[in-house]
């Protein structure tokens, strides 16, 4: 029998404990601050500045004149540009922890990933460029407007896998309650791609401890979602690819929320075209 996933509350990134203060309300400003100077270099001189080989290119000028939004502090007493890490924009290399979590190949039930992903408030804490990705999660509007390019480096760069979930929840504006609603009222309905939807579980990642576990927690959530998904949009149905798509989710995020950032980039970003029959 379906399990019917509880109603996720939207995360409320305005409170500490929840509430914000007057010092966490003059960080996102100091580091939109930074982050608008990096981005204006980037704008005006953007064919010195690429991200070749994993790094970020440049001569050494250029690369100094960026301002690492993780350093303490852009300008010293005297007014000149600080020295900066110059691997801000770097790309996380395959075996990087960053790029494939360890966490994730040592968490052998879903419950052990939901307690790591769920942390990625004390996640922030951990990284040297924290105040940049709260920003982004805090206030991503603000961050777009006055940081395009260089919000756009970091993002290309790798979003840290602690915090991965939230920010992709985050980008694609996916806290909905409407979806939610939706979700909860569509896994407890029958769809008719189940059967085949069951015999492609055990071949949806199948060297993933979270999946491995043939009727498992994970492989249950990945068949709600994929059931769910196959109501939600009935012309595209079920295709054996969309699992693939929704593992990292559930790899990241909880299992109501990975359902909301699915429809949003089937829908806003145009995955669902890789899925109808006119693709």
């Amino acid at each position: 029998s379906s399990k019917t996933p509880s109603r996720i509350t939207p995360i409320d990134t305005k409170a500490s404990g929840h509430q914000k203060t007057d010092s966490a309300i003059e960080d996102v400003a100091l580091m939109l601050a930074r982050a608008k100077v990096a981005n204006d270099l980037l704008f005006k001189d953007p064919k010195r500045v690429v991200i070749e080989d994993g790094f970020l290119q440049a001569d050494k000028d250029t690369l100094r004149s960026l301002i690492d939004v993780s350093s303490p502090a852009p300008m010293s007493d005297s007014g000149e540009r600080v020295e900066v890490d110059m691997n801000s924009y770097a790309v996380y290399p395959e075996g990087d922890e960053r790029a494939l979590p360890g966490f994730i190949l040592s968490c052998m039930t879903m419950e052990e990933l939901d307690r790591v992903t769920g942390a990625w408030e004390e996640g922030l804490e951990t990284l040297s460029d924290g105040d940049f990705w709260r920003a982004v999660i805090s206030d991503l509007d603000g961050l777009s407007r006055r940081a395009p390019l260089h919000l756009s480096a970091k993002i290309r760069a790798g979003i840290p896998a602690l915090i991965r979930g939230v920010v992709w929840q985050t980008l694609t504006q996916a806290r909905s309650t409407y979806l939610q609603t939706v979700y909860t009222q569509l896994v407890k309905e029958y769809s008719p791609h189940e059967r085949v939807i069951r015999r492609d579980l055990t071949r949806t990642f199948p060297k993933i401890p979270v999946f491995k576990s043939e009727g498992g927690c994970g492989q249950q959530r990945l068949f709600r979602i994929l059931k769910a998904y196959s109501l939600y949009d009935a012309e595209v149905g079920y295709c054996q690819g969309l699992g693939f798509i929704i593992g990292p989710l559930l790899m990241s995020m909880g299992e109501c929320e990975a359902f909301c950032v699915l429809v949003r980039l089937m829908e806003t970003y145009d995955l669902r075209g890789m899925f109808t029959e006119d693709m």
